[in-house]
């Protein structure tokens, strides 16, 4: 007998972000490094800046990427980012690896 279940539903809705989070958004450089100790938010930082991006700064999601320590961190990643969206993207949002791994035309300037 095989049991299927459900995976959980994500959430859609914009979180409440806190002072820095906003500031984290309200950067606008073409590269944004966000830092903090476990359960800081920065996974909802990153995830809300991507967003923010593609929906307001004229990104498409294929032009933005995230990178996390491990591959369960990225699909993580990846399920959040695009289900706030609403949508998929042709290139993998967040990644594993050293940066320089990547094709230049995926980093910033």
């Amino acid at each position: 007998m095989v049991l299927l279940r459900r995976a959980p539903a994500l959430v859609v809705d914009a979180p409440s972000l806190d002072d820095e989070q906003q500031a984290v958004l309200d950067a606008r450089g073409p590269l944004v490094r966000v830092l903090g100790a476990p359960g800081t938010g920065k996974t909802t930082t990153a995830v809300e800046l991507v967003v923010d991006r593609v929906l307001f700064g004229g990104r498409s999601p294929d032009e933005c990427l995230l990178l996390t320590s491990t591959r369960v961190a990225a699909a993580r990643l990846r399920e959040r980012v695009t289900a706030r969206l609403a949508r998929t993207s042709t290139e993998p949002l967040a990644r594993t690896g050293k940066p320089w791994k990547y094709p230049p035309e995926r980093l910033p300037p």
